[in-house]
């Protein structure tokens, strides 16, 4: 059959035509399913089709128009492998520390955080004892219960030695001190934060005290920043510590927790060890207990002079409440006292520590503190850094010992009254005496001048008493009682108290002071120190009758009877704060030296006889 001729128009619409058919035509076939996937069969990539089609998030997300993250899965069967693992994975355990004896561990804690846990393996607890030795003598007046210091007690050390061998126990002691305290949240938080939660186990189903209530593990505190706990095992130590929630603060704790199985590496005393003798406006002096009971004519006396002032001094404001939580521990003290007086690795110069023997002549710590604020009110901490070759991580005690808190008080800040201490005469005063405005700034000078006056006096005496047989035969001495000797320290201290007269501010309350307002006890005080307005602790009457006691008759001392009231006080109810001074008695101590007499009653006036004459009304 023969086609018609075409024109050239007519050729030129039936190619465009054809062109149009081919086209539509491959359209459809790319669009339509089937097409498609045979077509993806025969790609590089070849998948089994027999399982349903995978979702590709990433081709969804471009046609959409959206981002993705580049960590997330790419498609549905990534993000069912990641389900699939974390189904049936077991939580890791919490982390346990591992300590050594004598070595702290020393963790942050955040208030009602997760419990921190430790432990203190059998091999640490059948270790070997340290070798440091005491760098201090042994003394039975640094603890309550000193039944474990070597030689103190052999036959306990026996017996705990022997019931070691037969249970196989060993002692281990644990301390935790805490060095940082969360802040409060509130200018007046009503008390320091909670305290530390320490739970205890020796059961290897308990590795983790504390982590699940009534699990069964010892609990207690952590009080004033301090915790301890004694006790025998043969087991491995697991401990938990735990910081409970407190709304009035936030914040953490630092604390260092440590196991050791000589003695505790930081130890607390619930005795307080110091004694406040008297403070002015700016400085408190502060004595600690006898070190020991022996004098310094003996060895162990001398030991004690020759130790080097060792122990340290932490002053801080009362006021601050939250302090109190820290009051127990060496390291929050040292970190954070106002005052840290007297401690081997800080430079402080407000603080003076010195060995003496005033009160009773034995060895004992004096200390005292400066910069004070006036009118205030602190707490005073007497501390040991260690009485082992050296302090810190891996020593015996390298943690310090605290004893308890005492508080005291300043003088306002135009107080009249100015400390004395370390005289070279008058070696017992050690208060504050009357003085005025010109001595601030010029202890020395105030100290020579009541110093040098007294001894003048004293001289006197001596010639007086020169004129008496000491040195005879017992019929021909004046009495078989007391010797020459006796009178000369009877009269010394009477003589110190009654011309350094132990003051305190005007403002001061207490029916036992005698104010002074230009008119002091004696004319030397009128016309030489000049003091402005105070009120004086009267010396105690004892003194004025161990004089009478313990001289001659013949020097005419007698009591007054009449204005006694004026002249001498007693020591009243509280012997811890009498009312009443003698130099050279420190309250509170044993043998604290004073003179003490069965006597009930005075009588006479103070007569100086013999050429002795004495200004003034005492």
């Amino acid at each position: 059959m023969q086609f018609p001729k075409l024109t050239p128009l007519q050729s030129r619409l039936v190619a465009s035509l054809a062109a149009s058919l081919t086209l539509l035509i491959l359209f459809f076939a790319f669009s339509r399913p089937q097409f498609a996937y045979a077509f993806s069969a025969d790609s590089i990539e070849h998948r089994d089709h027999n399982h349903p089609f995978l979702l590709d998030l990433e081709a969804c997300a471009v046609a959409l128009d959206l981002e993705i993250d580049d960590e997330a899965p790419k498609h549905l069967s990534d993000i069912a492998e990641s389900d699939q693992s974390l189904i049936g994975r077991a939580p890791d355990p919490p982390v346990i520390k591992s300590l050594s004896n004598n070595v702290p561990g020393q963790l942050n804690i955040t208030l009602g955080g997760p419990t921190q846990f430790w432990s203190f393996p059998e091999s640490e607890l059948e270790g070997p004892l340290s070798s440091d030795n005491p760098i201090l003598p042994q003394s039975d007046k640094l603890r309550r219960d000193d039944a474990d210091l070597e030689g103190e007690d052999d036959e306990w050390q026996e017996n705990n030695e022997l019931r070691r061998r037969q249970n196989d126990d060993r002692t281990y002691y644990l301390t935790l001190n805490v060095c940082d305290q969360p802040s409060p949240t509130t200018s007046n938080p009503d008390g320091p934060p909670l305290p530390l939660q320490v739970h205890i186990s020796h059961d290897p189903d308990n590795m983790y005290p504390g982590q699940n209530p009534n699990d069964g593990s010892y609990l207690e505190f952590a009080t004033d920043g301090y915790f301890y706990y004694s006790t025998q095992t043969t087991r491995d130590v697991y401990v938990g510590v735990n910081a409970p929630t407190d709304p009035r603060f936030q914040g953490q704790y630092n604390y260092e927790l440590t196991i050791s199985i000589d003695k505790p590496y930081a130890a607390q005393e619930d005795f307080s060890n110091l004694h406040h003798l008297d403070s002015d406006s700016n400085a408190g002096l502060f004595v600690s207990n006898n070190l020991t009971d022996n004098n310094t004519n003996s060895a162990f006396g001398q030991a004690w002079m020759n130790s080097g002032s060792p122990f340290s001094i932490f002053v801080h404001d009362q006021n601050d409440v939250a302090f109190s939580g820290l009051k127990k521990s060496f390291c929050g003290l040292k970190k954070h006292a106002q005052i840290k007086g007297n401690v081997k690795s800080l430079n402080n110069t407000d603080v003076e520590a010195v060995m003496t023997t005033v009160g009773g002549g034995y060895p004992k710590e004096q200390l005292l503190v400066k910069n004070l604020n006036s009118s205030s009110q602190y707490y005073a901490i007497i501390a040991l850094e260690s009485n082992y070759s050296d302090s810190g991580s891996g020593h015996v005690n390298g943690g310090g010992t605290v004893w308890d808190a005492i508080p005291f008080s300043t003088q306002p800040a135009n107080s009249n009254c100015q400390l004395l201490y370390n005289l070279d005469f008058c070696d017992g005063v050690n208060y504050a005496v009357p003085s005025n405005s010109s001595y601030a700034g010029n202890y020395n000078s105030l100290a020579s001048t009541y110093d040098n006056y007294t001894q003048g006096l004293f001289q006197n005496f001596e010639y007086s008493l020169d004129q008496i047989p000491c040195n005879t035969t017992s019929s021909a001495r004046y009495s078989l009682a007391v010797t020459c000797d006796n009178c000369t320290t009877a009269y010394k201290q009477w003589l110190c108290a009654v011309n350094i007269p132990r003051c305190t501010d005007f403002s001061s309350t207490g029916s036992y002071l005698q104010p002074r307002i230009s008119q002091s006890r004696t004319l030397f005080i009128n016309n030489t120190i000049k003091p402005g307005p105070y009120k004086e602790i009267l010396p105690c009457e004892s003194l004025c009758y161990g004089l009478v006691q313990n001289c001659p008759a013949s020097l005419g001392f007698t009591c007054p009877s009449w204005y006694r009231n004026m002249s001498y006080g007693s020591v009243g109810s509280n012997t811890t704060n009498p009312e009443c001074s003698i130099p050279g008695m420190i309250w509170g101590v044993s043998g604290s030296s004073t003179l003490r007499y069965n006597v009930v009653t005075f009588w006479g006036v103070v007569m100086i006889a013999l050429g002795i004459c004495i200004s003034g009304v005492y």
